[in-house]
């Protein structure tokens, strides 16, 4: 069996080797450089003598016959820096005959990778790589070590970790949240309106005189102590009355609609997944991508266009003729032999280029630059008074 990280490095080889499908989901695009030579024609001047001799010079330097400059085409070679746009398994996939599949980099030993990095277990198999056969509330590698987690609260079959459920304070689950939060790892604030809410579910206890969902309601006048109960939805959430339970709006999830859609999950109930690629994050409420800087698409699957950079590939790259800039951030990548912010300085001497210095440029130095740079030349001007032939 291979070492995981050398399993990686294969599959994002296979990745660049397979005709992948560009409809594929998981597939996303690159744009590759590129050198092509090619023969191009261009006008040379050239100095055509008078066909007369000049009888009389000494009379004056006008009444003879002057040169004429007249332009023929020449040829040269030229080497251009071209791109074209590829195709790749997204990060966290990898190519399986012509389709891209996610890449789990831990072995799922008694299971399968359904998403990069994310196994599902065989059942009576649990842990990350579903590798422990430890019943739950027991850990180590002979199962013999009990979870030292308050409130019956399960622990990793491997290291112990508690995982806390919904209303209990990491990172032993002794203690339900503090007062004012709720929620898993007690990471949310309570919307009460400053009454306290279940630490499990973020329900509000409502004071007398107050109701709602939020608590933002007064009681009805003539009402003594609590009100009459409400439905408990929160953010929008309609009550279910045949399942004693709220049916959640875009973004919202549980009971009581009172909990955000975790990462990778929106829509209604956060029920359907993201699929946001390169980094990108999926917003809770319409599943729309957000882009991280360098990548565009309605799914983040495409490098930005050569030239351009930054958040939504807003940015335009300023580096030197011939040299790309990073999608990300905009820094030059230079062509062998260039180096500086914008790959405007040279590492090789005169008349020489290539990644050790190794190459001899190959410009006629009469009609160039002394020195070679991809797709740079120097043209003549023509003097006035001039004539094509």
């Amino acid at each position: 069996m291979l070492p995981p990280l050398c399993s990686l490095l294969l599959a994002l080889g296979l990745g660049l080797a397979g005709a992948l499908n560009p409809n594929d989901p998981n597939t996303c695009s690159f744009w590759e450089s590129f050198t092509t030579t090619t023969k191009e024609s261009h006008s040379r001047p050239f100095s055509l003598l008078p066909s007369e001799p000049c009888d009389r010079p000494w009379e004056s330097p006008h009444s003879c016959p002057q040169p004429t400059v007249v332009y023929r085409p020449v040829y040269r070679q030229v080497v251009r820096t071209e791109h074209r746009k590829r195709l790749r398994c997204c990060v966290g996939f990898y190519e399986s005959r012509g389709t891209c599949v996610p890449l789990c980099v831990q072995e799922c030993v008694h299971g399968h990778c359904v998403a990069p990095d994310r196994c599902q277990c065989a059942q009576g198999w649990r842990g990350g790589d579903c590798s422990s056969a430890c019943a739950p509330g027991m850990w180590g590698p002979q199962c013999d070590k009990p979870c030292h987690c308050g409130n019956s609260s399960s622990c990793d079959p491997k290291s112990g970790a508690c995982f806390c459920p919904s209303g209990l304070q990491p990172p032993r689950c002794l203690q339900p949240c503090p007062s004012g939060q709720y929620g898993p790892a007690c990471q949310l604030p309570c919307q009460c309106h400053g009454a306290p809410c279940d630490p499990r579910t973020g329900a509000c206890f409502c004071p007398p005189g107050r109701m709602g969902p939020s608590c933002e309601m007064s009681c009805l006048p003539g009402t003594v102590g609590f009100c009459s109960s409400t439905y408990p939805c929160h953010n929008g959430g309609v009550y279910q009355a045949s399942q004693d339970s709220c049916s959640c709006p875009p973004g919202w999830m549980g009971t009581i609609c009172s909990l955000p859609c975790p990462e990778g999950f929106h829509g209604p109930n956060c029920s359907q997944e993201c699929h946001c690629h390169n980094g990108g994050l999926c917003d809770r409420f319409t599943g729309q991508c957000r882009c991280a800087p360098g990548y565009t698409g309605d799914r983040c699957r495409e490098e930005c266009p050569v030239g351009r950079f930054g958040q939504d590939c807003a940015e335009t790259c300023d580096c030197a003729q011939g040299a790309r800039c990073f999608p990300a951030n905009g820094a030059c990548l230079c062509e062998h032999g260039f180096t500086g912010d914008r790959c405007t300085e040279r590492l090789c001497p005169d008349g020489l280029y290539g990644l050790s210095c190794q190459e001899p440029c190959t410009c006629d130095p009469e009609h160039s630059l002394r020195r070679c740079e991809l797709a740079l030349w120097t043209y003549l001007r023509p003097p006035r008074n001039t004539k094509q032939v």
